[in-house]
């Protein structure tokens, strides 16, 4: 044995206990990270130890530096064993062979478990190397039949790759070309590599390296390829239109080009024609993913590529959610109509990348910052945006709709700030946080020095939290942190006149005329607040307000219906957009109305549990406040609410989408110190209304009275409640049950 099997020097031997004394040697198997070599005919005395290793083997990958193995080795091991050399050899990667690797010794290395093969390194097409590269081909259909991944070289001759067909489960195919070599007859290896796919009816996903002109075949037939899903090409322009015109397109969904230049004895003619050609083949109605890299370029009176006539055909894919598009060297025109169409036409899209050559930009044919307001509106699901745009306007609008958009990572070229304004960082901070709240902070080696500094802006008022409302009569509850006002776009008031409506200090242990001075000054403050709010102090309670996630209010009778309605006026239909929590389980019904001013699309759990069943006039309002809810909170998880409400006010919330939980709380009396369930009447009325919530898991709620019939209450379509929590008298518990 010591003549055959080795261990690099300096390297402990990891099978020396079963193979023996190690020596020195050439075909690399990685075996626990170990590289093993095979140099010479092994004796028979020794064969069944190396034959006991070789059935271990998974994963072999000659080396590139190591000599070829004379076929009499191969000769004498196919002698002493009846089938594969290998016979649990699962990946065959030949990438890093030698320039001549001998194709007929490696058929002794197909196994029935093969299922990942590399032979790119055959490229020259010798009469000799494709005799054996039909051999081998012909013995991977019969011995590899459950071959999944293929890798070869573009410049197979037809009669190899005419063998493809027989391999059923092949899902994976990849043609790989040379580097550098001559172009001529480089657009015949392409058809014929194409024309080998026709029957390959598990192939999910083809990568290709073309080359040479445009060229025509038949079009392959949707049913020869029904599961591609996947292609990717990379080289020169032209022939890439040509496959796209032939490709089946109902499935596809993921494609990638990486355009070259070409060579320089045949420059590119028309560089937005040539590009348009291509885009306008992108008729696949299922893409998600398109990515496109071209190095392609013209000269410096070359037209510039118009993106809205480039895209118009992708536009049509309205399950994109990955445009990954980079033009190297051509100049590119976009505009803020451009933007707008993107987002309408991709309300799915969670990465967009479209940038172009830096030398070639110039602001008049880049987007505003304004266009990317579109992509809040529009694309809710975006969470990476790489774009080049012109932040150098006159002017930021004061009043920003505040956006809940969870857009995370923002790129933006360092090119266009050469000519921004360093006092409109602060103004493009604000807006850029206006509509993308959750943006993580890059460091400045992602964004240079410039937009390192607006990114420090955003991180300020991204930290900056601010509670709305009073001491003991609270409107909400948070935590206060004011900030300098070097670095908000409107100076802050002084601290005694905006702490006076924005209190964050409740008062303990204050004597009850302490309490009335202060409740009477906040009155007075929020009475001023309603009659005359400047300019600067809106601003503020606009970017503070807009960040509250979790409120606990407790509704204080001094505010007038004055503020409300300012409020109304200045915020619109909702004054937490980002709401995600609310909590109103103090004080009583107040002003319901009022409160649709705290519903908003983010409202996750909702706890309303002192709304109780009063007059009409309540009731009214209670089935306004929920339906409003209903409407406007499509997102609501968990609610909790009054047993005592009718039924009427659950209407609405039968319909919610998401709605996982509803808890219905007993009313407790403070005279009578017991906890009130719900009546029979009314239980029976919401039950059945309960019983419509399908997407409902949890249910929990009380009940009173001796009479409750729950027949034909349709609990049984609650398909997936897995808990349910009854409270009160035994009968009325057991008739539900």
């Amino acid at each position: 044995m010591s003549n055959i099997f080795g261990a690099r020097p300096g390297r402990p031997l990891a099978i020396r206990r079963l193979l023996g004394t190690p020596s020195f040697l050439p075909i690399y198997l990685p075996i626990r990270q170990r590289d093993l070599h095979l140099f010479s005919d092994i004796p028979d005395e020794d064969f069944g130890g190396f034959y006991a290793y070789a059935r271990r083997i998974r994963w072999l990958r000659p080396s590139r530096d190591s000599p070829s193995i004379d076929v009499s080795v191969y000769t004498s091991l196919w002698s002493k064993i009846d089938g594969c050399l290998l016979p649990g050899l699962q990946i065959f990667d030949l990438s890093a062979a030698p320039d001549y690797p001998r194709v007929a010794p490696s058929s002794v290395l197909l196994s029935e478990s093969l299922h990942t093969v590399d032979i790119s390194a055959y490229r020259r097409m010798s009469p000799g190397t494709i005799k054996n590269l039909e051999y081998y081909f012909s013995c991977m259909v019969t011995e590899s039949p459950s071959v999944q991944k293929l890798r070869v070289s573009a410049h197979f001759a037809s009669a190899c790759l005419s063998h493809l067909s027989g391999l059923h489960n092949l899902q994976v195919l990849e043609f790989q070309k040379e580097l550098i070599y001559s172009a001529q007859g480089q657009g015949d290896a392409t058809k014929e590599a194409m024309l080998a796919l026709s029957g390959l009816r598990s192939l999910v996903t083809l990568r290709m390296d073309v080359q040479g002109e445009t060229f025509e075949m038949e079009t392959l037939a949707m049913h020869d390829l029904p599961c591609l899903e996947v292609v990717e090409l990379n080289g020169i322009l032209d022939p890439m239109v040509s496959i796209l015109r032939h490709l089946p397109k109902h499935r596809i969904h993921s494609l990638r080009f990486d355009v070259l230049c070409r060579a320089e004895s045949d420059p590119i003619q028309n560089v937005a024609v040539d590009h348009h050609c291509l885009f306008k083949q992108l008729a696949f109605p299922q893409l998600r993913i398109l990515k496109f890299y071209s190095e392609v370029g013209g000269g410096d009176d070359e037209l510039p590529v118009q993106t809205g006539e480039l895209l118009s055909e992708a536009l049509r894919c309205r399950h994109l959610e990955t445009l990954d598009v980079n033009f190297v060297c051509a100049q590119v025109a976009t505009d803020d109509e451009d933007i707008r169409n993107m987002a309408l036409a991709w309300p799915k899209i969670q990465r967009v990348k479209y940038v172009q050559c830096e030398e070639t930009m110039h602001p008049a044919g880049l987007p505003t910052i304004f266009a990317l307001e579109h992509f809040a509106q529009h694309c809710p699901d975006l969470t990476i945006l790489d774009v080049i745009l012109n932040a150098d306007v006159d002017y930021y609008p004061a009043d920003i709709t505040p956006y809940t958009h969870g857009l995370k990572r923002l790129l933006l070229n360092e090119i266009e700030v050469w000519l921004l304004r360093h006092e409109c960082w602060r103004h493009l901070a604000r807006y850029l946080d206006s509509l993308f709240p959750n943006l993580e902070i890059l460091d400045e080696d992602d964004t240079g020095d410039n937009w390192a500094q607006m990114f420090q802006n955003i991180d300020i008022l991204q930290q900056a939290t601010l509670t709305i409302g009073y001491t003991y009569g609270c409107f909400a509850s948070a935590e206060v942190k004011l900030i300098s006002a070097e670095h908000l776009a409107a100076p802050l008031p002084e601290e005694t006149e905006f702490r006076c409506f924005f209190d964050d200090s409740p008062s303990r242990g204050l004597e009850s005329s302490d309490l009335r001075k202060r409740r009477s000054a906040l009155r007075n403050a929020a009475t001023d607040f309603a009659g005359e709010v400047s300019d600067s102090l809106w601003t503020i309670l606009d970017n503070y307000a807009r960040r509250i996630r979790w409120l606990d209010c407790e509704l204080c009778p001094d505010v007038s219906d004055d503020v409300w309605q300012y409020l109304w006026w200045h915020r619109g239909p909702s004054l937490l957009p980002r709401l995600q929590s609310l909590q109103l389980n103090h004080g009583g019904l107040w002003h319901l109305d009022h409160l649709s001013l705290l519903i908003g699309p983010s409202l996750i759990f909702a706890d309303i549990s002192t709304f109780h069943r009063g007059s009409a006039a309540e009731t009214r309002m209670a089935v306004h406040y929920l339906g409003r809810i209903a409407a406007y909170s499509r997102g609501l998880r968990h609610l909790f609410a009054s047993t005592y409400l009718s039924a009427a006010c659950f209407k609405g919330i039968t319909m919610l989408p998401n709605l996982r939980s509803l808890e219905l709380q007993e009313r407790y009396r403070p005279y009578h110190h017991k906890h009130v369930g719900l009546p029979s009447s009314l239980a029976k009325e919401t039950l059945g209304a309960v019983s419509g919530m399908r997407g409902l898991r949890y249910l929990r709620f009380h009940l009173s009275g001796r009479d409750l019939l729950t027949e034909g209450l349709a609990f049984w379509e609650l398909v997936n409640l897995s808990s349910i929590e009854l409270w009160g008298d035994l009968l009325p518990v057991a008739s539900v049950l």
